[in-house]
């Protein structure tokens, strides 16, 4: 009897080329995995794709001065011939740029939400006084305090391998302009993973099967530090729209829509929709994100994209909700 069989293989950031370390530890063996199960008569799909988004990117981008899309162009469009020259058997390689990726997202981070396991913290991060700009952590770089590699970015030191804050590098400097950063307040959603810190530990307690050193690793990562809540929103205008303005999320930080349309998807439309329909604001405000991605500026042009939206999520509002909407 054939058996379902997922392959999922590692998505390369389209921000450099790949090396033959790169095909040898992560594509060709998933590969021939692959190819093995097609042959003794399993159903199986081989899927993959290039993570267009997150500041790798967007670093890269900067110092070749560029845009974002530029650097995602050119590396996936690489990526791919090479695939197809190596002769891999993809049954889907995609990216994270497509619409199914982004309301994805969006719905799991809603989700998420709801259940409590994301809240909305204010915390102090670099700005970069000489940029203008919020620094996302792997715009920073500066002296590891675990080992003293002079070279550890804001998210995680290559050198020893643990995971740090922007915070905690010695002497940081910025990416960007070389400059000292200042600490300003900003606010971001953060991850609670703490709160699985227990779950985790128990499912590793009498984990069977795996490597010893893998085991050993996370089992010592859980009972001396545990699982630390991150932030998983950046001050980017590249990456998934999360925009909500209901849960505060900041428009000009996730968004492609102008301040304009974030007035307009966030006023009386929302209000009157939801509560017509039982849904929360932030699913009608994501809906119209989903649909339009566009700035809407004018009065008329909201009334259609208003009658659009309705249209296209079989909802309906009396003459006096869309009036006042």
């Amino acid at each position: 009897m054939s058996t379902p069989v997922l392959v999922a293989v590692a998505w390369p950031y389209a921000s450099g080329s790949r090396h033959l370390g790169h095909l040898a530890g992560a594509y060709l063996p998933a590969d021939v995995f692959a190819r093995h199960q097609r042959m003794v008569g399993n159903e199986v799909l081989m899927v993959s794709g290039s993570d267009v988004h997150g500041t790798p990117i967007t670093v890269r981008a900067d110092a070749e001065g560029v845009t974002a899309q530029d650097i995602v162009d050119r590396y996936h469009g690489e990526f791919v011939r090479q695939w197809d020259e190596i002769g891999l058997q993809w049954d889907l390689y995609t990216t994270t740029g497509t619409d199914h990726h982004a309301r994805v997202t969006q719905e799991m981070f809603l989700k998420q939400l709801e259940q409590g396991f994301i809240d909305k913290r204010t915390s102090e991060q670099f700005f970069d006084p000489e940029a203008d700009r919020f620094l996302p952590d792997r715009y920073i770089e500066g002296t590891c305090p675990h080992c003293g590699y002079g070279e550890a970015r804001g998210d995680q030191c290559d050198n020893c391998g643990r995971t740090l804050d922007a915070t905690d590098l010695i002497d940081p400097r910025s990416k960007i302009s070389g400059a000292t950063p200042e600490l300003r307040p900003t606010e971001h959603f953060y991850f609670r993973y703490s709160d699985f810190t227990e779950r985790v530990g128990a499912f590793l307690a009498d984990k069977q099967g795996w490597r010893n050193h893998v085991l050993n690793f996370v089992r010592s990562w859980i009972n001396e530090e545990g699982l630390l809540d991150r932030a998983i929103t950046r001050d980017l205008d590249w990456g998934v729209v999360g925009y909500c303005k209901e849960h505060g999320i900041a428009a000009q930080a996730y968004s492609p829509l102008g301040d304009d349309s974030s007035e307009l998807i966030s006023g009386k439309f929302v209000t009157a929709a939801g509560a017509a329909h039982g849904k929360s604001g932030a699913q009608v405000a994501l809906k119209w994100i989903w649909q339009h991605g566009v700035a809407v500026t004018t009065k008329a042009d909201k009334k259609e994209y208003l009658q659009e939206d309705l249209d296209l999520f079989g909802w309906s509002l009396t003459d006096a909700e869309m009036a006042e909407a």
